[in-house]
């Protein structure tokens, strides 16, 4: 990779290197709807030379997924040290990039160190690659956590991994559908080639209507809290999300059990605030009590 000043032509670019080396890149091997103009520095990569007798046959892109991983090498010091690992990365080029890193020794927040402070180094290798958006998510030897960390910024409620298949299943609420999914499929698809894993994606709604019986992980719930227990200081609570569960069953005795359920709830959280002066927080077991709350709406359906 290196600096380069261009000329180009009808279909393809090319770039002198120096050294009275140049490199011919073909539109393809460029991003998508990229402009040159003579003269111009891009940032390119080295994919392949050849020797020939009129002297090296020089391979560079621009769309190749390696010049994403050597602009982190670039720009964040503690990848080039060895501090922390590119562990995965898939990419559609000059739209979005994921990358999976991982701290070597746990001492850095490897997202963080990507980021930069106040995204400062992320921000100058989306600069490099036109404005191409990158997802950084923290690599998990954990199948469960490390697919749900990739489908960032989706939150998730349950993931369950078939390891001799490598493929899971996972479970995401209904208003987090479309963001795990993607516009047409994107971050789903560059989760799987980021992890290696076949990830198949289900609303909640869609799991409960098939009885699908799945754990719900510890720090996924059905708001995309980063933890099994919910603050209930003025806030959501988990009376509320049984309530919100329950609306799925268009019937009015459904509705009345839910209010009643909510109800008791609140009075809970009314006593455990005088108690504990403010900040509640209630264990979310969701899956035992909801099932008791669906068996209960089907017998009067």
């Amino acid at each position: 990779m290196d600096n380069i000043d261009s000329v180009f032509n009808d279909k393809f670019v090319t770039f002198n290197l120096g050294k009275e080396i140049d490199a011919t890149m073909s539109y393809r091997d460029a991003l998508p709807g990229e402009e040159f103009n003579v003269g111009e520095e891009k940032k390119v990569y080295l994919s392949k030379v050849e020797k020939t007798t009129k002297g090296p046959k020089v391979f560079i892109s621009r769309s190749n997924k390696e010049i994403v991983k050597k602009l982190f090498e670039m720009y964040i010091p503690e990848i080039s040290s060895g501090l922390i690992e590119i562990m995965g990365i898939s990419r559609e080029p000059g739209s979005r990039t994921k990358i999976g890193v991982l701290s070597v020794n746990g001492d850095i927040d490897p997202k963080g160190a990507c980021v930069g402070n106040g995204g400062s180094r992320i921000k100058a290798i989306n600069d490099i690659l036109n404005g191409e958006k990158i997802d950084i998510f923290v690599w998990r030897n954990n199948p469960v956590d490390l697919i749900a960390e990739a489908l960032s910024p989706a939150k998730v409620v349950s993931v369950m991994p078939d390891e001799k298949e490598k493929r899971a299943l996972v479970i995401a609420n209904d208003d987090q559908f479309s963001l795990a999914i993607g516009r047409n499929g994107q971050n789903a698809k560059l989760a799987a080639f980021a992890t290696g894993w076949k990830i198949d994606i289900k609303k909640l709604s869609e799991a409960y209507t098939e009885g699908i019986d799945f754990p719900q992980e510890k720090y996924y719930d059905l708001y995309g809290a980063e933890n099994p227990l919910y603050e209930c200081n003025g806030g959501k609570c988990y009376g509320h999300a049984l309530f919100e569960t329950i609306m799925w069953y268009n019937d009015k005795s459904a509705l009345i059990y839910a209010c009643a359920l909510s109800f008791v709830f609140l009075l809970a959280l009314i006593d455990s605030h005088a108690e504990y002066g403010g900040t509640v927080q209630f264990a979310a077991y969701r899956n035992e009590q909801t099932q008791w709350l669906r068996e209960i709406v089907s017998s009067r359906e």
